[in-house]
C-alpha cells in the first residue's frame, strides 16, 4: 500500500455531516469547517506553518489562511512532485553523504504523496456528503474529480447550488446588529462583527465596511461606557484610521 493510500484510508475513518437535498450556505459552511479540522490534523512542512496547521490551506480560502498565519504576503503554492531521484548527483560524494541525499529525496516524495492523499480523501468526503447532481458538472470523463481541488468543489457548491433566501438575509442582518454583550471584552465584540461580515460576503450578501463600522460604533454609544470626549476623538479621525 502506498503512502497516499495510507493517508486516504486513515482520513476516511473521519466523518462529516451529510447534506440532504439542496445544499444551503450554512450546510456548506459546516462541511468546510469539518473538512478543515480533518486536513489540519495532517502536518506538513510543504505549506507555510503547515507543521502547526497541517494541510488547512488546501480547504480554506487563501485570504483566510493569510489571516490565520498573520502573513498578508503569503500566497498558496500547490506542492509539486520533487522529481525522480538522480543517483549521479552523489557520484563524487561519500557513501554517508549519498545515503543522506537519497533519504532526503525519499522524504520529499513521501511528503508529496501525503499531500496527494489529503486532497484525494477530502474530495471523496465531499462526493459522499452531497447528492451527485450538485457536483456532477465537476465529474470529468475518465478522471472523475481528480482534476479539481477540494476547495474548488466547496466553492462550486456555494456559488452554484446555494441560494440566499430572505430568511438568510434577515438572520445575517440580525447577527450583524446583535447588541454587544458587555460581559465580553469589546475586542471580542468587534471580532464577532468581523466574522459576521465574512460570512455575509461568503454567502454573497453585500455589506460595506462603513455600514459595519456604523453598527459597531452605535453599540459603543449605546453601552454608555464611553464618554462623549472619547467617542468624538474617534469620530474626528480620518476614514482610514477608523478601524
Amino acid at each position: 500500500m502506498t503512502v497516499q493510500e495510507d493517508i486516504v484510508n486513515s482520513l476516511q475513518t473521519k466523518t462529516v455531516t451529510r447534506i440532504i437535498g439542496q445544499p444551503t450556505n450554512a450546510a456548506v459552511d459546516l462541511l468546510q469547517e469539518e473538512l478543515a479540522k480533518i486536513a489540519a490534523t495532517v502536518k506538513t512542512p510543504l505549506i507555510d506553518q503547515g507543521n502547526k496547521y497541517g494541510h488547512l490551506a488546501v480547504i480554506v480560502p487563501e485570504d483566510d489562511y493569510k489571516e490565520i498565519i498573520k502573513n498578508r504576503r503569503w500566497s498558496y503554492q500547490e506542492p509539486v512532485h520533487p522529481g525522480y531521484y538522480d543517483a549521479t548527483i552523489t557520484a563524487n560524494t561519500t557513501e554517508v553523504e549519498a545515503k543522506a541525499k537519497e533519504a532526503e529525496h525519499k522524504e520529499k516524495l513521501r511528503l508529496y504523496q501525503v499531500f496527494l492523499g489529503v486532497e484525494q480523501a477530502l474530495r471523496e468526503m465531499i462526493v459522499e456528503a452531497v447528492d451527485k447532481q450538485h457536483i456532477a458538472e465537476l465529474d470529468e470523463e475518465y478522471v472523475g474529480y481528480t482534476g479539481v481541488t477540494p476547495l474548488a468543489m466547496i466553492e462550486h457548491l456555494r456559488k452554484g447550488c446555494c441560494k440566499l433566501t430572505n430568511k438568510d438575509r434577515e438572520e445575517l442582518d440580525k447577527e450583524l446588529r446583535a447588541p454587544w454583550d458587555q460581559t465580553d471584552n469589546i475586542a471580542t465584540y468587534f471580532r464577532q462583527v468581523d466574522l459576521t461580515e465574512k460570512k455575509m460576503k461568503r454567502w454573497q450578501m453585500d455589506v460595506t465596511e462603513s455600514a459595519k463600522v456604523v453598527i459597531a460604533v452605535g453599540q459603543m454609544y449605546a453601552s454608555e461606557l464611553f464618554d462623549e470626549k472619547e467617542m468624538m476623538a474617534w469620530e474626528n479621525k480620518s476614514d482610514a484610521q477608523k478601524t
